[in-house]
């Protein structure tokens, strides 16, 4: 068996990887010919934690092209571009678009389809391909843990004609020893928008409750665990406070929904609401630091800020809270550091730092605006020895109890702090 990929994004590039990890052998195509020989070098536009083991760990069943026609080789073909999401959160089908007509024109009519990329409902449906072989499969990634959920996701959710499946098509899906949703195309296609729907309402109503319990003088760290232990909302719902809806892929699915509302109020209302209360928790530490400076009547100050992806584990700054806090800073001065952002475009106003420790040293306020793991790292002497105002902002609570707090002013989301 060949599986093919149209499309070497995030998606298209984690998905081959993951099924040649299965021992099966696979080709992507992809429109760019420099990005295609960069490929076939292990040297990916991409940052997934150990994905380049993974790629030489099979390499020999793993193959890139910038020829369609090598695609009729496959057995399987899927279009795995990722879908293109604006900068105002919106959808942009041209490349997938342009990846179906191109295999519709070159490939034979006998090969398995699979759309894996996210789509309207509707979508799937319209391709002209024999509908026995043409499917949809929601693909279910996480970026900064793509390649496991890749290779062993929890279910796989197929769309299909009359909902059958072909065997070769099950033989495949087996590989994945995983429970398989057979439903039609539409409802697969709207299963994956639910999920990010579902997932949006989590995020937004844990940083609610979160923000209350700072009123309160309740602790959220100390609530969380009563309610993963209901059995209604489970050990792994949601409830880790943050930034907002960091990711525009789940605002671009509320956008989605709105626009498959069709006009009705009542369902806009509550799918605006989540935009709208994403945007005010975007806002949590910037009205922090402002209150500090009211407060303390700051003047200039230096500022350390950890952290520039949207976050941890990923080289995507899109959507990125941290970028947007920046944009809001004019008078201070502004330290960065982040694992793998070195550079950002078109921001003058701040400065790098080459490593975690000399970021930290010499400033006024310490700001951690994504919860990468190594930040955690950092002692509470060296934070005391080298913060001047002794203030922490950590939204994410990613330094959780290390910090004294008679030591340290310790700002989190979900506890007050006087």
């Amino acid at each position: 068996m060949i599986i093919g990929f149209a499309g070497l994004t995030h998606l298209g590039l984690v998905s081959q990887i993951a099924s040649a990890n299965k021992g099966v052998k696979t080709i992507g195509f992809d429109f760019d010919l420099k990005k295609v020989k960069s490929f076939e070098k292990g040297n990916f536009d991409i940052f997934e934690p150990n994905l380049v083991d993974k790629f030489k760990k099979k390499k020999e069943l793993i193959s890139f092209t910038n020829d369609i026609r090598s695609l009729n080789n496959c057995d399987i073909i899927y279009i795995s571009s990722d879908t293109v999401t604006t900068e105002k959160g919106l959808s942009d089908y041209s490349l997938l678009k342009r990846y179906t007509k191109l295999i519709c024109k070159n490939i034979s009519k006998k090969k398995i389809l699979v759309v894996l990329a996210q789509v309207f409902p509707g979508f799937t449906r319209a391709i002209k391909w024999p509908k026995k072989n043409l499917y949809y499969q929601v693909e279910t990634l996480i970026f900064g843990n793509a390649f496991f959920r890749a290779s062993s996701p929890e279910r796989i959710i197929v769309g299909s004609f009359k909902n059958k499946l072909s065997r070769k098509y099950q033989n495949f899906l087996k590989l994945f020893k995983c429970p398989l949703i057979n439903m039609k195309y539409e409802s697969a296609e709207f299963s994956k928008i639910a999920v990010n729907i579902l997932l949006s309402s989590s995020i937004n109503t844990s940083n609610n409750l979160a923000r209350i319990c700072e009123i309160i003088d309740a602790d959220w760290e100390e609530i969380k665990p009563s309610l993963q232990l209901d059995k209604r909302i489970g050990k792994h719902a949601y409830l880790k406070p943050g930034l907002g809806i960091s990711g525009l892929n789940l605002i671009r699915d509320i956008n989605t929904c709105i626009k498959l509302s069709k006009n009705r109020k009542p369902e806009i209302k509550y799918l605006t609401n989540l935009i709208d209360y994403s945007e005010f928790s975007r806002e949590w530490a910037i009205k922090r630091l402002n209150s500090l400076i009211k407060k303390f009547k700051y003047k200039k100050l230096k500022l350390t800020l950890l952290g520039l992806t949207y976050k941890e584990n990923t080289n995507s700054i899109k959507n990125s809270a941290a970028i947007d806090f920046i944009k809001k800073i004019k008078k201070h001065k502004i330290k960065v550091y982040d694992p793998l952002i070195k550079v950002v475009r078109n921001i003058k106003n701040i400065t790098y730092a080459d490593n975690l420790k000399n970021a930290i040293k010499n400033t006024d306020i310490l700001l951690i605006l994504t919860p990468w793991k190594q930040f955690s790292k950092i002692s509470n002497d060296f934070l005391f020895n080298n913060i001047a105002k002794k203030i922490v902002i950590d939204p994410y609570n990613i330094l959780g109890n290390k910090i004294n707090s008679k030591k340290i002013k310790h700002y989190i989301i979900g506890k007050k702090q006087n």
